[in-house]
């Protein structure tokens, strides 16, 4: 069995075994929601985007 955790914790690193894990950019999800939200506050006959992907990465650790 494999286990694999999300958004990649300050505890995922210190379980025993260390707990892999998919981790996102949290800055970049922020900065996106910000840009989107600022442009429907600007124009609200935009249309609000229906999907964006910010992308994410998979940190192997003992669990893998």
């Amino acid at each position: 069995m494999k286990l694999i955790g999300f958004d990649d914790t300050l505890l995922s690193r210190h379980t025993s075994p260390k707990l892999s894990s998919v981790a996102q950019d949290t800055l970049k999800l922020a900065e996106t929601t910000c840009e989107n939200l600022l442009a429907l506050i600007q124009n609200p006959n935009l249309a609000a985007p229906k999907q964006q992907l910010v992308p994410v990465h998979l940190i192997e650790r003992e669990t893998t």
